[in-house]
C-alpha cells in the first residue's frame, strides 16, 4: 500500500488549494462505494499487491465486503460499521485495498449510461472478445 503510486494526487495531479479540515469528510463522503461483479475476499486475509502479500484481519475485511454486498454505501455508513468506528483511516486503507484488488470500485456521481454503452457496442463489434467491457455505474472497465 505504500506504493500505491497510480493514486498519488501529489504526484499525478497539480496542487489545488488545500482543503480546510471539514472539507475531507465531505469529499470521502461523496460517492457511494460497491462491489465489483465476481468480487470474493481471500479466505486467509492475505491480498497479493504489486508490493506483495498485505495482510489483514479477515474479520475487518468480511465486515466491509458484507456491507457492501447489501448494498451500495458511502463512506459515512460504512464508518458506521463496529469494525471502523472510530477509525476513518483503517476504513480509508481497506477501501483502498479493495479497489486495488478489484473487490469494490466508487460510483462517481454524474456517470453516463449511453456513453458506457456505446463503448461496449465498439468494443464488441470487432473480431474477438474484447478484454474489458465499460460498468455504466461505476463509470469504470471491467
Amino acid at each position: 500500500m505504500a506504493c500505491n503510486q497510480s493514486l498519488r494526487s501529489d504526484i499525478f495531479t497539480r496542487p489545488g488549494p488545500a482543503l480546510p479540515p471539514p472539507a475531507h469528510p465531505d469529499l470521502l463522503n461523496a460517492f457511494l462505494w460497491q462491489l465489483l461483479p465476481g468480487a470474493a475476499l481471500p479466505a486467509d486475509g492475505l491480498f497479493p499487491t504489486k508490493t506483495g502479500p498485505v495482510g489483514s484481519a479477515p474479520e475487518t475485511g468480511r465486515a466491509l465486503f458484507s456491507a457492501l454486498a447489501r448494498r451500495s454505501q458511502r463512506f459515512a455508513g460504512l464508518l458506521a460499521l463496529p469494525a471502523f468506528r472510530c477509525r476513518p483511516a483503517l476504513l480509508n486503507e481497506f477501501l483502498q485495498l479493495f479497489l486495488a484488488m478489484a473487490l469494490a470500485h466508487p460510483v462517481f456521481p454524474g456517470y453516463d449510461p449511453a456513453a458506457a454503452a456505446r463503448l461496449n457496442r465498439v468494443l464488441q463489434s470487432g473480431s474477438g472478445k474484447p478484454p474489458a467491457l465499460a460498468e455504466a455505474f461505476i463509470a469504470s472497465g471491467l
